[in-house]
């Protein structure tokens, strides 16, 4: 049985590209791929992906935010759903990474 995955990235070239490498991997499957934070949180909760592929930096929500939620979601719904899905993450810069790291912080503060 294939690995269901879900790509999250902002930038349409590199979702593409993941996609066509995957493609050729007969062990994963692309079940959906998603522009925004908001958009990644109902496609996990839909789908329930073994992995996902999320970008740090995304509109909307930052991958860190995200990923937070997606805990949060599965700790709350462990009893009726599998466990919370492998998270990679991936960033073009480390400046971008810290900047994320810090606005979910200060958002966590208020």
């Amino acid at each position: 049985m294939a690995h269901t995955i879900i790509v999250a990235d902002d930038h349409d070239i590199i979702r593409e590209g993941i996609k066509n490498i995957l493609r050729h991997q007969d062990d994963y499957e692309i079940v959906d791929e998603a522009v925004d934070g908001d958009e990644v949180l109902e496609k996990v909760k839909k789908h329930k992906p073994d992995v996902l592929l999320l970008d740090i930096t995304m509109p909307k929500k930052s991958g860190l935010e995200i990923l937070d939620q997606i805990n949060k979601y599965f700790a709350r719904h462990a009893r009726h759903h599998r466990e919370c899905p492998t998270r990679l993450t991936r960033t073009c810069c480390a400046r971008s990474k810290r900047r994320a790291r810090l606005s979910a912080q200060r958002k966590r503060r208020r």
